[in-house]
């Protein structure tokens, strides 16, 4: 066979190859191994009237592909378990609490590394980070885990990340697994300084933080800020038997890690104003908008929308440059991916609109939809039931206008809709609902807030 030949089944699996490129990613869009990136404006264009501050929306995407490790190939863990055995979590809680850490440790190998804490008011390192090679004792260890006293969440969540930082290892994937039922009671309690320790643990430490909440009282808000700045994941566990199914959803995006030390670095155009992102926290320093997305697991997807303004006088163009570093999980090589995108003003709003990018225009209604149904959540919170209704009834209304029958509109926003529209319900009569329910009902829609903006909507 010469080098103009293949067998058939080389040219098939080429060939499915391009089709999956062809109608999965942009054609502009840099790729490298499993990684993806691009980067698209809402329209080539940026309308500009009198009086008026012009605005725009960028969206930035990274977006992995599939990748089934097999043992040697996988990055090795040092995870600690950091689990709530306060009074709250007796009976089948604190049994699923015992069956999901045991999963995780049958599914982990001699290299990985492992530490599991407790806390009640007292916090205990129930086995010290060490590698995984006797089972059994771990095993026997969390089998006489019991519920006992209150809740000193940032107690076990700080010695959950002294633990994984006494073995750190680069090229290890680095995480504290925290579980809780309940309010953090004891211990350092404020929202904000809790934010703030997570925050400082990722960039000094480069460790990040998943976190857990189970059932009706612990508070959701938090635990999803510490994720989101702990660069983890949030999980709203509505039952204690869905304990084990939510650790095994975690661990095996630990297991598929694609890349590491991911951050995206977008420069600002001079005239060009940060008014919203959506999607993770970031920052800016010197004109230069950054993003730590810390690992990225198999067809994991990392999206981001920039809403700006311009400045007076406006300039005729505008080029928000980006780039992608990462490093490549098989190889330990950094790697950089780089898009470019050149706005153009026009007082023209004909040209405008007709070279509106579909994809964008979508996200940007995901997006701040979204951020309608968080905020209506939010009003709930306050009793303002009302309040709550009327911004999902227009939130409604807004979604449905972009769903066009018969064309291929985004999954993603027909979930959204899917979503508001179960909140809607629920709204009706909320004021006759028993707190249970209440409590159960706000979870579930911040939940799922949070599932769209991180791109965790099963489609």
């Amino acid at each position: 066979m010469n080098h103009f030949q293949m067998s058939r089944p080389i040219f098939r699996k080429l060939m499915l190859s391009l089709a999956f490129f062809a109608f999965q990613i942009p054609s502009f869009c840099q790729s490298d191994s499993l990684i993806r990136y691009f980067s698209r404006s809402h329209s080539p264009y940026i309308f500009t009237q009198t009086g008026v501050v012009p605005k725009g929306y960028l969206y930035m995407e990274a977006r992995a592909g599939k990748f089934i490790p097999t043992e040697s190939k996988r990055l090795p863990l040092n995870i600690s378990l950091v689990l709530d055995r306060s009074g709250s979590m007796s009976g089948d809680k604190i049994e699923y609490v015992r069956r999901a850490a045991s999963f995780v440790v049958d599914n982990l190998q001699p290299e990985d590394v492992l530490s599991i804490v407790s806390y009640d008011d007292v916090v205990a390192v129930e086995f010290p980070s060490s590698q995984v090679l006797n089972k059994e004792l771990i095993k026997n260890k969390i089998r006489n885990l019991t519920d006992r006293g209150s809740t000193n969440l940032s107690g076990g969540m700080l010695e959950g990340f002294k633990q994984v930082k006494s073995t750190y290892k680069s090229g290890y994937v680095n995480r504290v697994l925290l579980l809780s039922d309940g309010l953090a009671n004891a211990g350092v309690t404020d929202p904000a300084l809790l934010r703030n320790m997570v925050t400082e643990k990722v960039r000094t430490d480069g460790i990040s933080l998943s976190t857990f909440g189970v059932g009706a009282d612990f508070n959701e808000d938090l635990m999803t800020s510490l994720a989101e700045n702990g660069s983890g994941n949030y999980y709203f566990i509505e039952s204690p038997d869905k304990i084990p199914a939510i650790f095994d959803q975690e661990l095996k995006g630990l297991l598929s890690v694609v890349a590491q030390n991911m951050d995206l670095e977008l420069v600002l155009p001079e005239g060009v104003q940060i008014d919203k992102v959506f999607g993770y926290p970031y920052k800016v320093e010197k004109g230069v908008l950054k993003i730590d997305f810390r690992d990225i697991f198999s067809e994991d997807t990392k999206g981001v929308l920039v809403r700006f303004s311009l400045s007076q006088p406006v300039k005729t163009s505008y080029l928000f440059s980006s780039s992608l570093r990462f490093t490549d999980a098989q190889t330990g090589k950094e790697k950089t991916l780089k898009s470019n995108e050149e706005v153009k003003s026009t007082q023209d709003s004909v040209l405008f609109s007709k070279q509106i990018d579909t994809l964008v225009d979508n996200q940007i209604t995901l997006f701040e939809a979204n951020e309608v149904m968080k905020e209506a959540a939010m009003q709930a919170d306050k009793r303002n039931f009302e309040g709550a209704r009327k911004l999902i009834l227009k939130n409604s209304v807004d979604i449905k206008r972009k769903i066009k029958p018969g064309s291929k509109n985004s999954k993603e926003i027909m979930a959204l809709d899917s979503m508001n529209t179960k909140y809607e319900e629920s709204l009706k009569d909320i004021e006759s609902k028993t707190d249970f329910d209440y409590k159960m009902i706000q979870k579930e829609v911040k939940s799922n807030a949070y599932k769209i903006k991180t791109k965790r909507v099963k489609k």
